[in-house]
C-alpha cells in the first residue's frame, strides 16, 4: 500500500461524492436508522463540496482511486470519510494526521469538532475526547453527533 494525500481538485468532486455516499450508507448504518441516513444524504451532489474551491479538501489516493477524503479549515476538522472497502488500512489515520498538521500550523489551542457516532471510536484512538452529544438537522431529520476535543499541544 502506497497511498498519498493531495489537495482535492474539481475533477475529484464526483469521486468524493460517491465515496461519501458509500461511506455513510455502508459504515454509518450500524449507528443510524435508514430514515436518518436517507435524510442525511438527500439532495447531496458533487457540486456541493465547496471546500474544494477553497483549497480545504484533501484526498487520499492510490493508483488513481480515491480511498478517503477530508475537509479541513485552519482551525477545524470539518469532515473525514474513508471508503468502506478501505477501512482499517491506515487511510483515516493518514488523513487525520494531515488535518492535524494543518490545524496545528495555525493554533496549539484545544479544538472542538463534530463527529458522527460511527467515527467516535476512531477519534478516541487518535487521542481525542468526547465533550457532549448533539444533533445536526439535515433535510428534516436529526442526525445525532458527538462534539469531540482535539487536545491542546503541550
Amino acid at each position: 500500500m502506497n497511498p498519498t494525500i493531495r489537495p482535492a481538485t474539481p475533477d475529484d468532486a464526483l469521486g468524493i461524492h460517491n465515496l461519501h455516499t458509500r461511506s455513510v450508507r455502508g459504515l454509518c448504518s450500524a449507528d443510524y436508522p435508514q430514515e436518518v441516513i436517507d435524510g442525511w444524504l438527500e439532495g447531496r451532489s458533487p457540486e456541493g463540496y465547496s471546500g474544494i474551491a477553497k483549497n480545504e479538501m484533501f484526498v487520499c489516493v492510490e493508483d488513481g482511486k480515491i480511498l478517503g477524503w477530508s475537509h479541513v479549515r485552519p482551525n477545524m476538522l470539518v469532515a473525514l470519510f474513508v471508503d468502506p472497502d478501505h477501512t482499517r488500512r491506515g487511510i483515516g489515520r493518514m488523513l487525520f494526521g494531515y488535518a492535524l498538521r494543518i490545524i496545528r500550523n495555525q493554533t496549539s489551542s484545544p479544538i472542538e469538532f463534530e463527529a458522527t457516532l460511527t467515527a467516535v471510536p476512531f477519534y478516541e484512538r487518535c487521542g481525542c475526547k468526547q465533550l457532549r452529544t448533539s444533533t445536526i438537522r439535515k433535510n428534516n431529520v436529526d442526525v445525532p453527533t458527538v462534539w469531540m476535543l482535539l487536545p491542546a499541544l503541550e
